[in-house]
């Protein structure tokens, strides 16, 4: 099976009605529907990376809990005055804060589910035979 023949199972349509994107070969769209459709080989990797990316965007609380000794109350309550100030320009120095990023990763999808990293749209996760699926708009 492929992925877009994944796609169209769930779906209940004819592979043939469903478009890859010329950009990421794991994005199809179905009208105006665009879903991310992984391999099972692949998901733990698509999600490292979206944790990744997106660092700067959890709870000070969690970030703490992932530091080496930890974080005093004042100093979580000047974590998310820096989130909220910087934003994004945030990412290095929380990925600095972090002791063990494949943990904090691990954590993070267990907390919160695979959906939630990676579907944009609904935070549900559909699985078809070994493909996760995903719905981005």
């Amino acid at each position: 099976m492929t992925h877009q023949q994944a796609l169209a199972k769930h779906l209940e349509v004819d592979e043939i009605l469903i478009d890859q994107c010329k950009h990421n070969r794991d994005v199809f769209s179905l009208r105006n529907a665009e879903f991310l459709v992984i391999h099972a080989d692949d998901l733990d990797d698509a999600l490292a990376d979206q944790v990744k990316e997106n660092l700067w965007a959890f709870r000070a609380d969690f970030i703490a809990a992932h530091t080496k000794k930890g974080l005093s109350p004042a100093c979580i309550d000047a974590l998310e005055d820096m989130q909220r100030e910087l934003a994004e320009d945030c990412q290095p120095i929380v990925e600095a804060l972090i002791d063990d990023l494949d943990r904090f990763i691990r954590d993070a999808v267990l907390s919160d589910g695979a959906g939630h990293f990676l579907s944009t749209y609904d935070g549900k996760e559909i699985v078809v035979d070994e493909y996760f699926i995903y719905r981005l708009n």
